[in-house]
């Protein structure tokens, strides 16, 4: 699983050279990540995928990763920005 999300977090890195990687959420609800040319992440146009991944707390207090799921990149700006 640990792979996993690393490999998602390159794609995610490497989809544009230009792109501003952006996200919102929190570790209780939730983090969607996506990326955008340009430097607002709520007006700039978005690039390649996005995705959404849900964190459970361990009993540690340390947050883990339980889930991701690919999101269209619109999308995911959608979720983040409007109001």
């Amino acid at each position: 699983m640990k792979n996993l999300f690393i490999i998602l977090t390159l794609l995610f890195c490497v989809s544009s050279l230009n792109a501003v990687n952006c996200e919102c959420g929190e570790h209780s609800t939730g983090i969607t990540y996506y990326s955008v040319n340009g430097d607002d992440c709520c007006t700039s146009l978005t690039t390649g995928s996005a995705y959404f991944s849900e964190y459970e707390l361990q009993d540690n207090g340390v947050w883990v990763r339980m889930s991701t799921t690919v999101l269209s990149a619109s999308y995911a700006q959608s979720e983040c920005c409007d109001d």
